[in-house]
């Protein structure tokens, strides 16, 4: 079976005022003037191909015995640095709303924009630093969005592997 490569896009990030809000309840909220009005932003998506696969060796592979150096401390003396595997949940089934009925975002928001055949999606930054991920379709495409609050960088990915 050969694998298709994945589309990957860099992610807009900009100040909208669009949402995608998780599944796992209510987000606190500011007083906005009833009848407020929001422009959606332009967005621009650019696709950016895969890097060619390189064949050199790896860096392991220099090392004798089981391909690894002898570590400088103790193993004992590693202190665990985050959540555990699976320990930050992704967002499966996001719900949106329209840019005028969000109440809960500042005027500025910054939040990730994504926009596929013409159907545009905003996932705020301030739902996606706890989540990092959502697993979303726009349109026909099935998507990942990933977002590292480390670094402040998203990725967008086509979810599709030949087939399916």
């Amino acid at each position: 079976m050969r694998n298709r490569p994945r589309a990957t896009w860099s992610i807009v990030v900009s100040s909208a005022l669009m949402a995608a809000s998780c599944s796992t309840g209510e987000l606190g909220g500011r007083d906005r003037t009833a009848g407020e009005t929001r422009d959606a932003p332009t967005v621009t998506v650019t696709q950016v191909e895969p890097s060619p696969e390189e064949d050199v060796p790896s860096a392991l592979e220099q090392f004798s015995g089981d391909g690894l150096p002898e570590p400088l401390i103790p193993a004992t003396d590693l202190l665990d640095g985050g959540p555990p595997p699976d320990g930050i949940p992704p967002i499966d089934e996001p719900r949106f709303h329209e840019a005028r009925e969000v109440d809960f975002l500042a005027d500025a928001e910054p939040v990730l924009a994504v926009e596929v055949e013409g159907e545009s999606r905003a996932y705020p930054v301030q739902i996606m630093i706890w989540h990092e991920i959502v697993n979303d379709t726009i349109g026909e495409l099935p998507v990942t969005i990933t977002y590292c609050p480390l670094c402040n960088t998203a990725v967008g990915v086509d979810r599709r592997l030949d087939d399916g």
